[in-house]
């Protein structure tokens, strides 16, 4: 049991790590929009634009950490089965 809620650990850290830096490496907070700015063709007038998509920001990868953090932190407190002889 120890070794599983480690294991367990390790992949929730893993990705969510891999979850915030393949999506950017964003530093704010998560996003689910973000602004485009384009240009006009006529009048050559910038104006912003939303994209919609999800950008994990450090919040994201803040609760992946604490949450393999807490589960590697339990698996100290498991106990292991005794045998009944």
């Amino acid at each position: 049991m120890k070794q599983a809620l480690r294991i367990t650990a390790l992949l929730i850290a893993l990705a969510g790590f891999g979850t915030w830096l393949g999506f950017g490496l964003n530093l704010g907070w998560t996003k689910t929009s973000k602004t485009v700015m384009q240009t006009d063709p006529v009048t050559e007038i910038r104006y912003p634009t939303y994209q919609a998509g999800f950008y994990p920001g450090v919040d994201f990868l803040a609760v992946c950490v604490l949450t393999a953090a807490g589960l590697f932190g339990v698996s100290f407190t498991v106990r292991r089965k005794q045998r009944v002889l």
